[in-house]
């Protein structure tokens, strides 16, 4: 992982430059109403307050490689993200995620799909693999549900569902008692189907995930 787990040192210092930037901004007047200070809490309390100043992927690297520590190790499924980026979402970018895109059900990539060929680390992407997600163009919608109220859903959410609900089923034939991390991801990769229209390494990784 590129970044380190935070600790109390973390902690210190990051409240320390809060400080600084509090007592700089006093002075120069640039915010008006700005604190002085940082108010002295306790280190818990501050902690609790430090986690809405850290970004959102920072907090989900620190626990997925907490994740990766564990024996069990955990199978931890993101979706792709629905913004037709040319990277995938956090946290579906971390290399020791499985990332779920969405294809319709002419197995062509979801319009709005992320997709992307490289890790948070920008090595090369190993469990990318796409699901069945409907399509959400008003031109040809596809959803996966429609609500009670008559609103359409469709996206990467409904594709890393029917994943983790796979890997589930998965895990049941197999006994936990016979569970490897790696072993059971890399089956996935080699039963993973690449016979898709116009398949391509960025757009559906390593396929059509399969049971």
């Amino acid at each position: 992982m590129g970044r380190q787990i935070i600790t109390k040192n973390d902690v210190a210092k990051i409240k320390a430059e809060f400080q600084a930037l509090a007592q700089f901004r006093q002075q120069q007047g640039a915010v008006a109403g700005a604190p002085g200070a940082v108010p002295e809490v306790g280190e818990d309390q501050y902690k609790d307050k430090l986690l809405k100043f850290i970004p959102a992927d920072i907090i989900a690297e620190n626990v997925v490689s907490q994740f990766v520590k564990r024996s069990p190790r955990p199978i931890v499924v993101a979706a792709a993200g629905n913004y037709g980026d040319q990277e995938l979402a956090y946290p579906a970018r971390f290399g020791d995620v499985l990332a779920i895109g969405s294809i319709t059900s002419t197995d062509v990539l979801s319009s709005g799909c992320n997709r992307e060929t490289k890790d948070q680390a920008e090595n090369p992407y190993r469990n990318h693999f796409v699901l069945p997600g409907g399509e959400s163009d008003p031109a040809r919608p596809e959803p996966v549900l429609t609500s009670a109220g008559g609103q359409n859903w469709s996206g990467t959410s409904f594709a890393a569902g029917f994943a983790s609900g796979l890997i589930a089923r998965l895990l049941g034939t197999i006994g936990m008692q016979h569970f490897g991390f790696d072993a059971f991801v890399d089956g996935l990769r080699q039963s993973a189907d690449k016979n898709l229209p116009n398949y391509s390494m960025a757009e559906h990784g390593n396929g059509l995930m399969h049971a």
